[in-house]
């Protein structure tokens, strides 16, 4: 998480994180007739669904909640970089640098140094006392 907030600014623990006013995933299928007024609008404006056909907005380089969850296979580099940055959405988190559950049984005589300090700053695991 630590790495991911650092590098990424993702995975952060802090109070100043905001989460997008609506979902405009949820219901997206009755957008028309289940959506009220105010997230129709704010989903227009901010992630282009939800637009009534005479709305004059701005396009968005690319439509980040179609295909949301497959971004990673799916979406070309160029969208999920963009979708990452503009929306938080398709961002490529890394694997982590240790499988902290393997081998976890013996950790007292089986993990590197190295492999003992990453997973005890980043899972908490694996901590010498």
């Amino acid at each position: 998480k630590e790495w991911c907030c650092t590098n990424a600014n993702r995975g952060c623990l802090s109070t100043t994180t905001t989460s997008p006013l609506f979902d405009c995933v949820a219901g997206f299928d009755n957008w028309q007739t289940g959506w009220s007024p105010e997230k129709k609008e704010w989903c227009c404006t901010n992630v282009n669904r939800g637009c009534s056909p005479l709305a004059t907005t701005t396009t968005p380089l690319f439509d980040c909640v179609a295909g949301a969850n497959n971004a990673a296979e799916g979406w070309s580099e160029a969208k999920k970089s963009w979708c990452c940055l503009s929306f938080d959405v398709g961002c490529v988190v890394p694997p982590p640098v240790h499988d902290c559950a393997a081998g976890f049984d013996n950790w007292h005589l089986g993990w590197s140094g190295a492999k003992k300090a990453w997973c005890c700053q980043h899972e908490g695991r694996g901590c010498v006392i």
